[in-house]
């Protein structure tokens, strides 16, 4: 018996290594560009189906993620260079949907913001401006969540992503030295002249 479930299980590990031998030689030839239109509706219409979900039930709020989700891999599908940018800015589209439709559900600022920071970063490519960007858009994902659900614990991921990316700024030798050190003094000025 125990035999007899070690060859099956071997027969399907066989089978899924000559399925996916066969997918990496239909991409290495180019097979899926020309099923790029197709896949692309299919993707559209999956996406547009889970939204219309959410359409008629505001209760299905978890439609809205594989909706945009959809919708992202049917743009990334056509989408050429910027493909990875598209898919990620969809879905934090998505769970930002989900805030915007019922604002109990402040927890979707969170991945949405960290996705669309992700999709911007990629966008942008690497560089010096990959690090910085990267920090500063998830600060600012914790300063909405700071302000729009009154999140006060997000006030400090914020300060520290701030940090981290005036940081980043720093070390890539975009900001000289001297403009950091004022900065500091004034931050801290700023904090004593806010205690008196």
């Amino acid at each position: 018996m125990l035999s007899q479930d070690k060859d099956h299980r071997s027969q399907q590990l066989g089978l899924v290594l000559i399925g996916l031998g066969t997918l990496f030689i239909l991409i290495n030839l180019g097979v899926f560009r020309l099923l790029a239109p197709p896949l692309g509706a299919i993707f559209f219409a999956g996406g547009a189906a889970f939204l219309i979900v959410f359409s008629r039930d505001r209760l299905q709020w978890w439609a809205l993620i594989p909706g945009f989700a959809l919708l992202g891999l049917g743009v990334a599908t056509l989408g050429g260079g910027a493909a990875g940018s598209w898919f990620l800015g969809l879905l934090g589209a998505g769970f930002a949907a989900i805030y915007l439709s019922d604002n109990r559900h402040w927890w979707a600022i969170i991945p949405a913001g960290a996705l669309v920071t992700l999709a911007l970063t990629a966008l942008a490519g690497p560089g010096w401006l990959a690090g910085p960007l990267l920090f500063a858009g998830l600060a600012a994902t914790f300063i909405l969540l700071y302000f729009l659900p009154e999140q006060p614990w997000a006030l400090y991921p914020a300060l520290g992503l701030g940090a981290l990316a005036m940081l980043t700024l720093v070390t890539a030798g975009i900001l000289p030295g001297v403009v950091w050190s004022l900065l500091l003094i004034a931050a801290g000025g700023w904090l004593l002249w806010q205690k008196r």
